[in-house]
């Protein structure tokens, strides 16, 4: 829970408390650690219409794929689109998505008002993660990293790149500590960096869920959240 959330407000939670914004149930009270698997991970771009303008939520999505030539990419849900948005209610901007999101270049800098090259990229980059938490029967969650997070969500998959053994094969801790940009304190995740392996059942169990996972092209639902950290039940 932040700090300037409504069920931190109310004293539904505490700062740092990971909970379930589906539920509200409490996963990890703040100064605790919980320990997961991390099931699947990927990566994608959103653009958002502004909270200060229309504020109509998500625009369009690119999502990772592969080109003709068989080239990663990511491909636009609603290409050759074009959409009106007021940057804090003041700045108006035209973005204009082409196939790919490499071909506009709205997950570049300066593209959020045209213009100013100081201005943040008008998509922002989402990493997108479906956890089991072995202490609660291997409840899946879907997690999503974006903005003032995207830090941890880098640091996150290094670890995942430079293991050992599959990613479902592994439990991490997560708890959350509270991070800050300048005078801008916020809680935030905090992953570990060692892991522990897990029993061959549970391996074994893990593999089909991901395989499961993986066959149907999961796409988190992020249609009514701005969020930078977003957690839903899967």
């Amino acid at each position: 829970g932040q700090a300037m959330s409504p069920e931190v407000k109310d004293k539904l939670l505490s700062e740092g408390d990971l909970f379930n914004s589906v539920t509200g149930e409490v996963i990890c009270e703040a100064g605790s650690k919980i320990p997961v698997i991390i099931v699947l991970h990927n990566k994608e771009y959103l653009l958002w219409d502004d909270r200060k303008g229309d504020d109509r939520g998500l625009l369009a999505r690119a999502s990772r794929t592969k080109d003709k030539e068989g080239n990663i990419r990511y491909k636009w849900d609603k290409p050759n689109s074009v959409f009106d948005v007021k940057v804090d209610g003041k700045h108006k901007a035209k973005y204009k998505t082409a196939n790919y999101i490499d071909e506009d270049n709205l997950h570049q800098w300066g593209t959020q008002i045209p213009g100013n090259a100081e201005s943040p990229p008008a998509a922002q980059e989402s990493q997108n993660y479906i956890i089991a938490f072995p202490t609660r029967d291997y409840e899946l969650i879907a997690v999503s990293l974006s903005r003032t997070s995207i830090g941890v969500a880098k640091k996150l998959n290094t670890n995942l790149k430079f293991g050992q053994s599959a990613i479902f094969e592994r439990i991490y801790e997560l708890g959350s500590f509270i991070d800050n940009r300048g005078d801008n304190k916020f809680a935030n995740y905090q992953f570990s960096n060692s892991y522990k392996p897990v029993t061959t059942p549970v391996a074994d169990m893990m593999a089909e869920v991901y395989q499961s996972l993986a066959l149907k092209n999961v796409i988190i639902d992020r249609s009514d959240d701005h969020d930078e950290v977003a957690s839903k039940k899967f």
